[in-house]
């Protein structure tokens, strides 16, 4: 009895940890991505002590509400001159209505699942 009451806890556990979750951006949100070349991020000359700061600053003069902000490296690997591919991928959060500005910018926009 015991080794089935584990069998099946286990079993259980199994396909909860495999389930996909779906995106949790709040309605009326969208969730965006860019990669910059190095020394092109269009934040980059905003005043901020780090990416984040500079980004928040960047969309405040564009009266954009910052929601969400995470940045994580890619695989890639890439020289360090300006102009080169970039090797951090930045994903925001941002109220819908100001996708398009940020689309011109060089954003994408990520694909709900």
């Amino acid at each position: 009895m015991k080794k089935e009451f584990i069998f099946i806890v286990s079993f259980v556990l199994l396909f909860v940890g495999c389930t996909t979750t779906k995106s949790t951006t709040p309605t009326g949100f969208t969730t965006l991505q860019i990669t910059p070349k190095q020394c092109e991020a269009p934040w980059q000359q905003n005043e901020g002590n780090s990416n984040e700061e500079r980004l928040e600053n960047y969309l405040k003069t564009r009266s954009i509400e910052l929601l969400t902000y995470s940045q994580k490296s890619t695989d890639m690997m890439a020289c360090a001159a300006c102009g080169c591919p970039g090797t951090i991928l930045y994903s925001i959060t941002v109220p819908e209505k100001d996708k398009t500005v940020l689309i011109k910018q060089g954003f994408t926009e990520v694909v709900k699942k």
